[in-house]
């Protein structure tokens, strides 16, 4: 009797594949990555065979139910990747396996297709890995370089953005056919692209972080533009990094390796200088910004900024103001008692907006309130800034200048002189600007996250590469990431904080573990994660950060407590605790925030 190890599409603790025995009927079609249907738990569930053998240690095995798709949905290559995201990042192989693979679109599926693809044979070509820091549009010449080579072999491409708005440039420059594949499409959508890709019908595929796990049978390059963005480490389990999964798809592969950015993270840019790999092409241009200190100033708009919007709009060049928060201020406060109204799934202060009050933290809407619950008075206003008032504030000084705001769920409009923008501009193919100036750059600069410096310059200074001249406003004039960004200098930035990481062990020189524990009773999660924390303090290989409530100490209705971990190598048996974490945890391996 032949016996087939198959891992079920179900959350399990330990290795996660299960044996099966296989009927006489599909014996034939019956291989590695082929998917099935198997019995579990008393339910009917997907399957993927990893591998087949003659034995099993275990009696009564239960069989197969059937084959739900005779070409193999995974091949060896993309096995090995599931394995080792599972490893590395703590998840169950279940989940990382699963995630190379779309779900059948069964009313298209057509099960008389037969597997006649042959995976080419590969020469032994050396791959390269490198990191390109340029602007846009030089990466992309680079890029079609690549491309091309790539090509011409005869073998497939896999482009990774952080925002599919980001394809269109692609399109434009590359003039090549390629698929896209992500997750907004429908079920159908995503499965006839898939199975296009499985069947080698395409050789460019584009996307977001799922086109990496695209079925491709002779993969010659990958390529990761923008690898400082945020959206490469999944906030969802599995929570991998796009670039870590990318480099290992790389080596497994022997498939070329681009790594593109303008800003790229100081632990990319400190492994790319050791391994040698760095390919510079930023411009050396000067530009004339301008350091304002807030300290001396009575507006949000200061003198030396008004005089530079006058000159700008007299040249009629366009203006960005950089203002990192929506609405009309921070919060909604009564003036005669101090009340503030609050997210109550959250307990954090509501973002007014034009009709409605949002949650940053879970991204939710509710009504604002007109008469205070506390004292019944109707005296309520916003407090703080946001880019609306911002608005109004422009528009009673320059109320001849046409204001917009570009912003997530901003009506566009081309018809503008000066714009007020959040990060989301940065997604937008601008026009010609004249000046960019940086409203408040110390809005979030003393968060307490070890990353905060990084994401701060990183943000202000690819707005400052856009404008002719720039400016920034600042309380903290001698700070010196303000003083690097003036200089637009990120060389000096980075030499300082990777300084501060290696005193610190920070990465790259160390590694981070944020563990998350969530519940509705507060006294429950200050429980449980002390309990866990005094499991882990008697490893001495590793720092323990906390128990502690999380930043944003609530959401949606329960409670988050966090524990930081700090360490070189981690020991067994401390992998083991965190396997073993009951539910209501959640592990992050290498987190982007700390907070």
């Amino acid at each position: 009797m032949q016996i087939a190890k198959v891992v079920p599409k179900v959350k399990t603790r330990g290795e996660g594949i299960f044996d099966y025995s296989i009927p006489p009927e599909i014996l034939s079609d019956i291989k590695i990555g082929v998917l099935v249907l198997v019995p579990f738990r008393g339910h009917k569930v997907e399957g993927i065979v990893v591998d087949i053998k003659r034995l099993s240690q275990y009696p009564n095995l239960k069989p197969i139910i059937s084959i739900i798709d005779r070409i193999p949905v995974v091949d060896d290559i993309h096995v090995k990747l599931a394995q080792f995201l599972a490893d590395y990042y703590l998840e169950p192989f279940s989940k990382t396996l699963f995630e190379n693979v779309v779900p059948p679109a069964k009313r298209i599926l057509k099960q008389e297709l037969i597997d006649n693809r042959t995976r080419p044979i590969k020469t032994a070509v050396k791959s390269h890995k490198y990191l390109i820091v340029a602007d846009f549009s030089k990466r992309l010449k680079f890029y079609g370089q690549a491309i091309n080579k790539t090509l011409a072999r005869g073998q497939q491409i896999i482009i990774i953005v952080p925002d599919l708005t980001l394809t269109s440039f692609f399109t434009k420059f590359l003039k090549k056919d390629f698929v896209l594949l992500h997750s907004g499409l429908t079920l159908t959508q995503r499965w006839q692209t898939w199975d296009k890709i499985r069947q080698g019908k395409t050789q460019i595929i584009a996307g977001s972080n799922s086109a990496l796990f695209s079925p491709t049978n002779n993969l010659g390059l990958i390529i990761v533009d923008q690898e400082e963005s945020e959206t490469y480490k999944s906030d969802q389990s599995p929570r991998f990094h796009v670039l870590n999964a990318a480099q290992f798809l790389s080596k497994i592969t022997n498939a070329n390796l681009l790594i593109g950015s303008v800003c790229p993270r100081v632990e990319t840019y400190f492994l790319a200088k050791k391994e040698q790999i760095l390919i510079s092409k930023k411009s050396n241009e000067h530009k004339d910004i301008t350091i304002v200190d807030m300290n001396f100033e009575r507006s949000i708009i200061s003198q030396t900024l008004i005089n530079l919007i006058e000159k700008n709009i007299d040249q009629t060049k366009k203006i960005l103001l950089v203002f990192n928060r929506k609405g009309l201020g921070s919060s909604l406060i009564c003036k005669d008692c101090g009340w503030r109204q609050t997210c109550p799934q959250c307990d954090l202060p509501l973002t007014p907006q034009l009709d409605s009050g949002r949650c940053s933290n879970c991204e939710k809407n509710f009504p604002l309130l007109a008469q205070c619950p506390k004292c019944r008075n109707t005296n309520l206003s916003s407090s703080g800034l946001g880019t609306q008032k911002l608005k109004s504030i422009l528009k009673e000084k320059f109320f001849q200048t046409k204001i917009t705001i570009i912003e997530k769920d901003a009506p566009e409009t081309d018809d503008w002189q000066i714009a007020i923008v959040t990060s989301f501009a940065l997604k937008k193919e601008l026009p010609n600007i004249g000046l960019v100036a940086i409203i408040d750059a110390d809005q979030n600069i003393n968060l307490p996250d070890f990353f905060n410096q990084e994401k701060l310059f990183a943000t202000f200074y690819k707005f400052l590469r856009i404008g002719e001249t720039g400016l920034i406003q600042t309380h903290l004039p001698e700070n010196t990431t303000i003083k690097n960004l003036g200089n637009l200098d990120y060389e000096s930035f980075f030499n300082e904080e990777i300084a501060l990481r290696q005193k610190y062990l920070l990465p790259p020189f160390g590694r981070l573990i944020k563990l998350l524990y969530s519940c509705r009773l507060e006294t429950e999660c200050a429980d449980e994660t002390d309990r866990i924390s005094k499991k882990l303090l008697k490893f001495s290989q590793i720092s323990i950060l906390g128990p502690n409530p999380s930043f944003s100490a609530k959401k949606r209705n329960l409670f988050v407590y966090q524990i930081l971990i700090k360490y070189e190598k981690i020991p067994e048996e401390a992998k083991q605790i965190l396997l073993s974490l009951p539910s209501g945890w959640s592990i992050e391996i290498d987190p982007v925030s700390t907070i």
